[in-house]
């Protein structure tokens, strides 16, 4: 068995059983180091299966003392591939330990997806300053 730590969607009985196929079980437990946001999904069965077009993601920060509130899920490893699936194309799977001392599986933004948030941004401040001048 394998442990998810889930902050978002995953917590949800419904997305579960489509997903799965059973409502899994789960204890609450929290994260710190992380910062939360929202990212729009692009993919439709993800949407579907969600009933959500924007999900939470959360982003790798050590200096942030922000706790993000979640439930640890046990799942087989045949269920750990499937969520992969789900989570495949703004996430990627690494290891954490939460404030209990549990090491459960985390799906974070990928890297690349905070380099180009960065960029964005910055390019939006260029485009702005301009703008004010």
């Amino acid at each position: 068995m394998a442990f998810i730590f889930s902050y978002g969607t995953l917590q949800n009985p419904q997305v579960q059983q489509q997903l799965l196929n059973r409502t899994l079980c789960v204890s609450k437990d929290i994260l710190v180091g992380y910062e939360k946001k929202l990212i729009e999904i692009k993919d439709p069965l993800v949407i579907k299966q969600s009933g959500e077009p924007f999900h939470p993601i959360l982003v790798k920060n050590n200096a942030s003392t922000q706790e993000i509130h979640g439930s640890i899920l046990e799942v087989t490893g045949a269920e750990l591939l499937k969520i992969d699936d789900y989570e495949a194309e703004n996430y990627e799977r690494v290891r954490v330990e939460l404030k209990s001392g549990k090491k459960a599986w985390l799906y974070q933004q990928k890297p690349s997806e905070n380099f180009w948030n960065v960029i964005d941004i910055f390019n939006f401040l260029i485009n702005l300053v301009g703008f004010l001048k």
